[in-house]
């Protein structure tokens, strides 16, 4: 008895597999038929002269030395179009960015402190009570950036 229900339950379950197979591969074949019919949104032609012609223009850039690039650049507003990204990779890559960095970062923690907590950080013989938030800030700067 047990061997006739398991002998139909494969013969089920090998049934119900194949008509899982059969599903997929009429969904495949459905796919590539729609594939075929429907236009592609994306030309190929047009994305590979796209990719020459900006190879081109790279080559071409690459030529001309680093002032002829700057004097390309001068008085155009690139930043604003360019990708966060993409600046925050350009500060990482100068030294003068870094450091205008880690000097706004300092003053930006500098301004949440209380005057009570600025007053040890500044050196030097200056009359702290008559000076405000703002100037004793100047001051710290000043003196951890050596700013003249």
């Amino acid at each position: 008895m047990k061997n006739k229900e398991s002998t139909k339950e494969k013969q089920t379950d090998g049934i119900l597999n194949h008509f899982i197979l059969i599903g997929i591969f009429l969904i495949d074949a459905f796919f590539k038929v729609i594939d075929l019919i429907l236009p592609n949104p994306t030309v190929k032609d047009g994305s590979e002269k796209l990719n020459t012609f900006l190879m081109d223009k790279k080559r071409l850039l690459e030529l001309k030395n680093k002032e002829e690039l700057a004097d390309i650049l001068n008085e155009l507003r690139i930043l604003s179009e360019l990708k966060k990204e993409v600046l925050v990779d350009l500060i990482l890559t100068s030294n003068t960015a870094l450091k205008k960095h880690e000097f706004l970062e300092r003053k930006s923690e500098l301004a949440a402190k209380t005057l009570k907590e600025l007053k040890p950080l500044i050196a030097g013989g200056e009359k702290l009570t008559q000076l405000k938030k703002a100037d004793i800030i100047e001051s710290i700067l000043e003196q951890e950036f050596k700013l003249e």
